[in-house]
């Protein structure tokens, strides 16, 4: 008889993949993960009152929850693994080793105001930086069909506005999550007003999606300047936003200058490209409550990477 050309499948294959993830990076691991703890405690998480009645916290909860985003495991060898590795699960400052249901419910608590607390202490002095805002889109699901329009065929896809520093540690500032038809304008004035309260704004770049008037004016008021690609067939009449008949002037002036600074924005394209390499382009998450939960973690960890590693 000839023998099987295909070997069987002794175990999990992502049990597998995990594994050797983790032996060749152990201490880079522990380094992400002391690092998380500190910035749940910073955030003050680990103060709040265990949560429905359990004795873990819910800075605890979500200590898991990053832990299992990091390692790309499953909810099960998330919990597997800190049973039998108490290295990792003391640098998180847990207890106890959770099971993989409280790590999964841990979605639910990533709420607005939570999400805001969390990045918090990243920015505890409140600095001068250049920054760059733009989108991108994450598929809802791995086998996402095509939807085909009159116009345009597209994917079910959700929305990720980020503003981002172009310099220093390049660290996510702001974001924010909408469906796919969300206008980019409308989102960069949220994500303006988010970011006064943790940076001093200067340059603010973005590209085609973004030249507005009453954009151009709230970040001139947040104290930028604001570098967004004009289109075409704009014109430089100010109609009550002066910001941006002094962007279009200088645009005019001296393109070549001005284009040398509108470029700095590709750091954030760099971010992007960053978050899809490590965690893929599509979402786990089935429910839309926990899509926008795990694309925070998933900003929340790229912050501990570029503090640590970039």
């Amino acid at each position: 008889m000839k023998k099987s050309r295909h070997k069987k499948n002794s175990g999990s294959q992502s049990l597998r993949d995990w594994k050797k993830y983790y032996a060749k990076r152990r201490n880079r691991l522990f380094k992400v993960c002391v690092l998380i703890r500190k910035q749940i405690r910073a955030a003050g998480l680990f103060k709040l009152f265990p949560f429905e009645g359990n004795d873990c916290s819910i800075g605890q909860r979500l200590a898991a929850l990053f832990f299992k985003y990091e390692t790309k495991a499953s909810y099960l060898e998330a919990e597997d693994f800190l049973r039998r590795h108490p290295r990792e699960k003391q640098a998180l400052g847990l207890s106890r080793a959770l099971d993989s249901n409280m790590i999964w419910r841990a979605n639910q608590l990533l709420k607005k105001p939570l999400r805001e607390q969390l990045f918090n202490p990243f920015f505890e002095e409140k600095k001068p930086c250049h920054t760059a805002v733009d989108s991108t889109g994450f598929s809802q699901n791995r086998f996402a069909r095509w939807l085909y329009d009159k116009k345009k065929k597209c994917k079910d896809f959700i929305k990720s506005h980020v503003l981002s520093q172009t310099s220093g540690k390049k660290l996510v500032v702001a974001f924010s999550f909408s469906n796919g038809s969300m206008n980019d304008q409308k989102r960069g004035l949220c994500l303006v007003r988010k970011s006064q309260r943790r940076v001093v704004l200067q340059n603010v770049t973005g590209d085609r999606g973004y030249p507005n008037r009453k954009l151009c004016q709230a970040i001139e008021n947040a104290g930028g300047t604001p570098f967004l690609h004009p289109k075409s067939n704009f014109g430089v009449l100010s109609k009550g936003s002066p910001a941006f008949r002094r962007m279009m002037l200088s645009f005019k002036e001296d393109e070549e200058a001005w284009l040398e600074t509108y470029h700095k924005r590709s750091t954030i394209e760099g971010l992007f490209s960053w978050l899809k390499r490590k965690f893929g382009s599509a979402l786990v998450g089935t429910r839309y409550a926990c899509q926008k939960a795990e694309l925070a973690c998933k900003l929340f960890l790229y912050n501990v990477h570029a503090t640590l590693f970039f």
